[in-house]
């Protein structure tokens, strides 16, 4: 499964009034957001947005740590819609035959 990629840091900006980082993923975008004034420079880091249509905030040091975090969520959310997609019964998609 392919890992996230994530575009430079970027300031605040139309598409967010912080500083920000986006990961887009076929279901939709990781936008991880922080405090950029603030004298620790994550200040308040979460994501604002993700695939799931949820906020999601944690206790993470760095945006590193919450790119990590990230994928790890993502990565399992794609084992779980796999796993769902496997035990359907779609076994003509699964053996390449559309």
């Amino acid at each position: 499964m392919s890992a996230l990629v994530w575009t430079e840091e970027k300031k605040a900006n139309e598409d967010c009034s912080y500083n920000h980082t986006i990961a887009v993923t076929p279901f939709g975008r990781f936008l991880l957001s922080w405090k950029g004034w603030k004298e620790t420079p994550y200040h308040g880091i979460g994501f604002d947005e993700t695939p799931w249509g949820d906020a999601w905030y944690d206790c993470w040091d760095t945006a590193e740590e919450a790119k990590i975090a990230a994928e790890e969520r993502y990565q399992t959310m794609l084992k779980k819609e796999l796993d769902k997609f496997n035990n359907s019964g779609n076994m003509e998609v699964q053996n390449g035959n559309v």
